[in-house]
């Protein structure tokens, strides 16, 4: 049963801040962006140029498995430390609080975990559809720490002069940007250098992302399913047409993902739903190995059924998140006025469960395939 409640006050201030000059790229900053995108242009043109000959799928999606530990642990560094990471972490610091931290201390546990146990498992299987989902955990380490204490060098800037409520930032994913501009914008290029840095982190999870959707469709539908038979080199023809169609559909969803608010909640919370069943259904299919196929099939369906029926419903209902406490005491303001707001507030046992954190949700999706 749905309880009214009747708030009469709110303590949310409208504020109308005095304009703050421009900042805008210089010179300098456009010839650094614009050299880092050359640069990364010329280098895909080069390898695709020299690497023309190689046909195998084996060497185009995994480099021959003959690569370095540092050119593997770098290119994997780099496809997990997305824009979203860089943009979104910072935020979650300032908005939340320190609590962001207590991945700091979970992190050291899944690197022990997943190079001990994970990894060669599936490394001697030769698998081509897994290596990414398990070395997360070990290359994320280090940017969380980094990316934690930026989120608290935001706070202690705009601690008094918050410029989300001032409407500095038409959203927030902009804060870090903003940040970023008034302190280093007199330096010539290196804002420049920050967005380059960003279209990086972006580019680079894209390009492995598209290539290993492309893998996991050739191995496990193309391969799988059907009874097509395929020289090597027309299967590695298949792979480039499937990660331009899928970098294709990855720009057509733009549009969409723009409506999903904070980037790093979204993300976060899309791999949650999704990949906290999936993760069981690797759990039990490398530790309970009586279990049969049409079991794990039942699990994970169910998992992934839990999962989004809680996760949607908290995307509908739009749980109240509270932030820290905003202050705008020491901004140049031109006026600030206190509303008194009628409020209708809900208290109901389902939507209650929809309003669980995230971590609760992934708990849920998780158990719901061990489970089943």
């Amino acid at each position: 049963q749905i309880v009214s409640l009747l708030v009469t006050m709110s303590s949310d201030p409208i504020v109308t801040a005095v304009p703050h000059p421009e900042h805008r790229f210089s010179v300098a900053d456009y010839c650094v962006f614009i050299g880092m995108l050359s640069i990364s242009a010329i280098i895909g043109i080069y390898y695709a140029f020299v690497d023309r000959r190689k046909t195998t799928t084996n060497e185009f999606l995994m480099g021959g498995r003959s690569m370095g530990v540092f050119p593997v642990a770098l290119s994997v560094l780099a496809s997990f430390l997305s824009a979203i990471t860089l943009l979104g972490t910072p935020l979650e610091v300032y908005n939340y609080g320190t609590q962001y931290w207590i991945h700091l201390v979970v992190y050291p546990i899944l690197m022990y975990i997943t190079a001990y146990c994970f990894t060669p498992v599936f490394y001697n299987l030769k698998v081509t559809s897994s290596f990414e989902i398990i070395y997360m955990a070990v290359v994320l380490y280090a940017p969380a720490l980094a990316l934690a204490q930026a989120g608290l060098v935001l706070f202690a800037k705009y601690w008094d002069c918050d410029p989300i409520q001032t409407k500095r930032v038409s959203t927030p994913d902009q804060l870090f940007p903003l940040f970023v501009m008034e302190t280093l914008g007199s330096f010539s290029g290196i804002p420049g250098l920050f967005v380059s840095g960003i279209f990086s982190g972006a580019l680079s999870t894209v390009s492995s992302g598209v290539n290993s959707l492309a893998a996991v469709t050739l191995e496990d539908y193309v391969k799988g399913y059907t009874n097509f038979k395929m020289s090597e080199k027309k299967a590695t023809l298949i792979t480039k047409a499937i990660a331009i169609a899928f970098g294709i559909l990855a720009i057509g969803m733009v549009g969409i993902a723009q409506l999903m608010g904070n980037v790093l909640q979204a993300a976060l919370g899309l791999f949650g739903l999704l990949g906290c069943p999936i993760f069981a259904l690797y759990i039990v299919g490398m530790f309970i190995p009586f279990i049969s196929s049409k079991g794990a099939l039942v699990g994970v369906l169910s998992g992934l059924t839990a999962s989004l029926w809680v996760g949607i419903g908290a995307m509908i209902s739009k749980p109240y998140n509270p932030l820290k406490p905003i202050l705008v005491n020491n901004c140049p303001m031109n006026n600030y006025t206190t509303n008194l707001l009628n409020q209708q507030l809900y208290n109901n046992k389902t939507i209650e469960l929809m309003m669980r954190t995230k971590r609760t949700r992934r708990r849920l999706g998780f158990v719901d395939t061990d489970c089943s």
